[in-house]
């Protein structure tokens, strides 16, 4: 969802706020009230600038660039002797 350009709706539960938070997401308490304020808030702010900062943290943080880059890291600390 992150990288599709669009804004997100998304419920304040641990597994989105760990990627998420009110910049890039309209959160909202995990019930249907909380979650239908969240829709109601994106419906009616627009969301655009953060809907723009979630795809930037996508190609940041969640590429696949940055997943290979990361993984190259990790072997090269597990194959490092010299420490």
């Amino acid at each position: 969802y992150m990288a599709a350009g669009r804004p997100i709706v998304a419920t304040e539960i641990e597994s989105h706020t760990q990627v998420l938070t009110e910049r890039e997401a309209f959160l909202g308490r995990a019930t249907a009230k909380g979650f239908a304020q969240s829709l109601h808030r994106a419906l009616n702010e627009g969301g655009e600038d953060r809907a723009q900062r979630a795809n930037k943290l996508v190609e940041e943080r969640y590429s696949k660039a940055r997943f290979e880059s990361e993984l190259l890291k990790f072997y090269s600390r597990l194959l490092d002797t010299s420490a």
